[in-house]
């Protein structure tokens, strides 16, 4: 039984970059948050609760980390594939 790409090339290598420059920017969002930066937390009408949310945008940092991770699978199996290898379970 052979196993095929679930996502074309062109998605997984789109999703790979989103992935990546966004796992960055929530990262940097969320370190902003926890060492309260003014820009963040400056307002007041923003939240009392910076250190929260900073652990959210971690979170979600991780999560995209997470997508560029199988996305880059993925990337990994569309060349497989390409050079007449058969992935087998």
């Amino acid at each position: 039984m052979g196993l095929k790409p679930w996502v074309t090339f062109e998605n997984a290598l789109q999703y790979s970059f989103l992935g990546f420059f966004g796992a960055i920017i929530l990262a940097e969002m969320g370190w902003g948050f926890d060492h309260e930066w003014e820009v963040f937390t400056g307002s007041t009408e923003d939240t009392k609760h910076p250190k929260q949310i900073a652990h959210v945008c971690y979170g979600a940092a991780i999560f995209y980390v997470a997508l560029t991770a199988f996305c880059g699978c993925q990337l990994g199996v569309h060349s497989r594939v390409a050079k007449g290898g058969n992935i087998q379970l």
